[in-house]
């Protein structure tokens, strides 16, 4: 019998160093859309439903994974603190997106309505 974990004793580094590797360059994907909005104040061409969904989407995700990161009564967890800090990120400007719709739609139609 050999212990196969002493022999993967960097394991530990390179999936964390994936797992943050991922958290922040799938994060950072997120900011363009928002500022590209914030600029021109206009979500024209963006979909309503797609961040609806994603809304809802990553409000589940972050569910799922702060129930399994926290939970004691999982022996063994696969979700890692970066997992959760994703997934709240990813909540936040899913939101901060879907607000602008809200946001940008009313102010350009109550803009329009005055010409």
């Amino acid at each position: 019998d050999t212990d196969t974990t002493s022999d993967l004793y960097y394991y530990p580094f390179v999936t964390n160093s994936i797992g943050y590797t991922y958290t922040l360059y799938w994060s950072v994907s997120f900011y363009p859309q928002v500022i590209l909005n914030a600029k021109t104040k206009s979500t024209r061409g963006l979909s309503f439903e797609f961040c609806l969904l994603n809304v809802v989407g990553f409000a589940c995700y972050s569910v799922y994974t702060m129930a399994m990161f926290f939970s004691t009564t999982t022996s063994t967890t696969t979700v890692q603190s970066n997992d959760v800090v994703f997934a709240l990120h990813a909540l936040l400007l899913s939101c901060t997106t879907l607000g602008q719709i809200a946001w940008y739609n009313n102010n350009n139609n109550n803009n329009n309505n005055n010409l």
